[in-house]
Formats: structure tokens, C-alpha cells, sequence
């Protein structure tokens, strides 16, 4: 396949689905919203049952709470598979969840793994992934994301990585990085709602690779925020022009976050138009201020568009480098 995207059911991120899977999760999703369901996340519930008392779910269950799904990830990406063995991880894990970082979570991981029937489950259900891995691979092919995000970004030396997530979290995607990896955990593509049916992911292809580019470039961003706190302050100012939406402000409540995601959203406008369509980058665009309520993102992507011509021309290799001169033209 003609791509930089490896498209896998890695078995460090698949264990921590089938983890939350045991706990209240599922349940407290349907509550949150009711949903369809892949019949993958019935069955591994029924056969691993008997394993709910287990202290690698009861961890995962008494602190999701406080660590989100995407730390848990991230933990787990950066774990040795199959002897789940810690050595370093990504500095926003030490910065944000200290307490999952001197945990003994990748113990619990392994004892699960080697103590339970899981193994032999995921033997069971080997031709059912394979499957919904192949469909989700045809979503990239021809796509090279590194053509893109390189020019944003630098050399990007990390793996890229697709996970199918057909079991849960199904209400959102989730990104995650180690530090080797960039990783999108996608849920099943099309309309959450419980009549809709289960669909395939290449059954909506450019909702694919959206996901996909806005998760790989959240750590690239954040190490550009990291080199501009100055410039990210001064981009307040941004606040004062725009509207948005309360429903989708409160998922953002803090602008730094907000930011990232107008920035991110310009990005993928790009990302769209130069390896999908035109077409599909208007779509996205339109979507994006119809969902959120700003209307920035179409001036956002034609700056950065304008800084494509410029590292084309050699006078900027990174986004780092014209960040201040972004923020001065988007204020």
C-alpha cells in the first residue's frame, strides 16, 4: 500500500479498549448518548466477564475520571509489547499525570495479559480485525501525510499510526503519541446515533483522514506552543474577533486549547486540498465554522497557504519560524 500511515490493531492501544470496555465506560457512553455499537464490543464484554475484578480494569476504573483515555494510550504506546516494560515517556505524561507515570499500570497490564483469556479471544476475533484493517487501509492510499506536516513541522521522525477503534470510546477520537509514534484512535465513522448502522471506515474516507491529520498534528503543535509562549499570549487578541458557539467553547474553555484547534483546522483545510480535493477542503471549512460558529478557518488555511509559497521559497522551514508573524496576521 502506497502510504506513510500504518493502519494496525497494535496490541498495546487494543488492550486498553478492551479494558474500559469492562468497566462502566460503555454504560456511562450510552448514558452521555445513545449509540450503535459494534457486535466486537458485546461479545468481548460476554467472553472476558469473569475478568472485571481484575486490578488492571478496577485501575482503569478508579481513575478514569482523572486520566483520560488518550493518557492511557499514550502510557500504553510507550510500553515494550508483549512484556509491557516502561523506559521513557512523552514529556506532557510526566508534565500533566505524574501519578500514571510512577504507577505500576504496565505490571497490571502484563498480568492481565498474560493471566487472562484475552490472548485467546483476540485469536478468536484475528479475522474480524484483519478485516476492519484492511477497509480502513484503503482510506489512505496514494496519501503521503509527512509531505504536508513536514512542511508545517520539520522532519517528522515519529511512526504514524491508524487505529480502528470499534469498541470503545465510540462518542469521540482520540489522539495519542509516544516517542516514537503519532497515533489517531479513530471511532467508527458516519452518524453516532443508536438506529444508525455500524458502518466501515472506507465508507467515508475524507472523514478518515480528517481525523487522522487533526490527531497527528496536536504534539507537532504542542511543541510549537512550548517554543512561543509569548507569541501564544499575544494571540489572546484573536478571542477578542471571533464568536463561538457555547456548546463547542465548553470543550475548550482554556484559549491556548482553542487556539491550537483554529490552527489545526486551518491545517487540515490545507492538508485537504493539496493531497484529497478542493472540494472536500470547502466542505470541511464550511463544517468546521457550521459546528464551531468561528469564522476564521478560511483565513487561517489562506495564510497558511502563504506560508507554503514562503518554505517553498526557502524563507521559513518550519511554522515555528513564522509563528509570530501568524498570529500577527490573524489578530
Amino acid at each position: 500500500m502506497k502510504t506513510d500511515v500504518i493502519v494496525n490493531d497494535d496490541s498495546r492501544i487494543k488492550i486498553i479498549t478492551y479494558l474500559l470496555a469492562l468497566t462502566d465506560y460503555p454504560k456511562n457512553e450510552q448514558k452521555k448518548r445513545p449509540h450503535r455499537i459494534h457486535k466486537l464490543l458485546n461479545d468481548s464484554i460476554y467472553t472476558l466477564k469473569m475478568f472485571k475484578e481484575h486490578e488492571a480494569v478496577k485501575f482503569i476504573a478508579d481513575n478514569i475520571n482523572q486520566i483520560p483515555a488518550y493518557f492511557l494510550y499514550a502510557y500504553a504506546l510507550s510500553l515494550t509489547y508483549p512484556d509491557f516494560e516502561a523506559s521513557s515517556f512523552p514529556y506532557y505524561l510526566y508534565d500533566y499525570c505524574p501519578e500514571l507515570v510512577s504507577s505500576n499500570f504496565n505490571r497490571l497490564l502484563k498480568s492481565f495479559y498474560q493471566e487472562t483469556t484475552i490472548k485467546d479471544l483476540w485469536k478468536q476475533q484475528e479475522d474480524e480485525w484483519r478485516l476492519i484493517c484492511e477497509d480502513a487501509s484503503k482510506c489512505f492510499e496514494g496519501i503521503y501525510y509527512k509531505d504536508i506536516l513536514e512542511k508545517f513541522f520539520g522532519e517528522v521522525k515519529y511512526d504514524l499510526l491508524f487505529y480502528p477503534n470499534v469498541l470503545v470510546p465510540q462518542l469521540m477520537s482520540s489522539g495519542a503519541s509516544s516517542l516514537t509514534q503519532l497515533a489517531c484512535i479513530a471511532r467508527m465513522p458516519g452518524p453516532v446515533d443508536e438506529d444508525m448502522e455500524v458502518m466501515k471506515f472506507s465508507d467515508d474516507v475524507n472523514w478518515v483522514n480528517i481525523v487522522s491529520f487533526h490527531e497527528f498534528c496536536h504534539p507537532l503543535l504542542d511543541d510549537v506552543f512550548r517554543n512561543n509562549r509569548e507569541e501564544v499570549q499575544k494571540s489572546k487578541n484573536i478571542a477578542k474577533n471571533i464568536t463561538v458557539f457555547s456548546e463547542y467553547q465548553k470543550h475548550y474553555p482554556e484559549w491556548e486549547d482553542l487556539f491550537a484547534e483554529l490552527l489545526i483546522y486551518g491545517m487540515t483545510i490545507v492538508f485537504l486540498r493539496h493531497m484529497i480535493s478542493d472540494s472536500a477542503a470547502d466542505e470541511f471549512s464550511l463544517f468546521s465554522e457550521q459546528k464551531t460558529g468561528i469564522k476564521l478557518f478560511a483565513k487561517t488555511a489562506a495564510i497558511l497557504e502563504e506560508y507554503l509559497i514562503e518554505n517553498e521559497n526557502g524563507n521559513y522551514i518550519t511554522i515555528n519560524q513564522y509563528f509570530s508573524k501568524l498570529v500577527e496576521k490573524l489578530i
